[in-house]
């Protein structure tokens, strides 16, 4: 069956021969061709069906996200992390997987390396393995046909991307990603949803120190005078924007 779509294909035949018995015309255009007729048989298709879904997640300082969404607030050199969940139809595997996920020209992937996971049939999740992504933006999974993965649930793919610094929020203010299945035994085309990630300004921080000398109440400033016996104030500001 080369069609995935849902439908209902009938098959019969003829049997021809010499000196058969019981034989009737196959096309009355024809009536010197003779045979028996195979009884007709039907096949009902059912189109096998897969999701594909994308989130996003945000580093906060350096640390990998655990709450991931279809959108969240970054700024210019933030750290995010995306993630591709394909779930297969329940009747059949999906093999010979390729996903493509081309980055937004204002991201650098991490080292161009995807981690690759699955869901195991007992819900439980296996080893991560990092699989390489091409200069084309593809991931091609090997199948994994051992006893432990038979009946896997799910594959999450994993990718880290930093923002890069000369994104300008002024003048773009998302920056959108979405994963296709280029290659698969079915599901060929599907497309994730699009993950968003919403541009805010980079934080902006200014600095000042100050010293006062509290025994004269000449007040804060940069250059001070003090005597022995005063007692002096040192203030550190600072100021954030963005």
């Amino acid at each position: 069956v080369k069609s995935n779509k849902d439908q209902t294909i009938t098959n019969d035949g003829w049997l021809t021969a010499t000196k058969l018995d019981g034989s009737v015309a196959v096309d009355a255009a024809k009536p010197d061709v003779k045979g028996l007729k195979f009884n007709t048989t039907s096949l009902t298709v059912k189109k096998l069906n897969l999701t594909m879904t994308k989130k996003v997640g945000l580093y906060k300082e350096n640390v990998a996200p655990t709450t991931f969404a279809d959108s969240v607030e970054a700024r210019p050199g933030n750290k995010v992390q995306y993630q591709i969940d394909i779930t297969p139809d329940t009747q059949k595997v999906l093999s010979g997987i390729t996903v493509e996920d081309v980055l937004d020209a204002d991201l650098s992937s991490t080292n161009n390396v995807a981690k690759v996971q699955r869901q195991k049939a007992d819900g439980s999740w296996g080893n991560a393995d990092s699989i390489a992504i091409d200069a084309s933006g593809q991931i091609k999974i090997p199948d994994n046909n051992t006893d432990a993965y038979k009946g896997w649930k799910m594959l999450r793919i994993i990718i880290d991307a930093t923002i890069k610094d000369t994104v300008k929020p002024a003048t773009k203010t998302k920056i959108n990603n979405q994963a296709t299945l280029v290659a698969g035994s079915y599901g060929l085309g599907t497309k994730t949803n699009m993950a968003t990630i919403t541009l805010l300004d980079k934080l902006e921080a200014t600095v000042a120190h100050t010293v006062n000398n509290l025994s004269d109440g000449t007040g804060a400033a940069q250059v001070t005078f003090a005597s022995r016996g005063d007692t002096v104030e040192y203030s550190y500001i600072v100021d954030v924007t963005g």
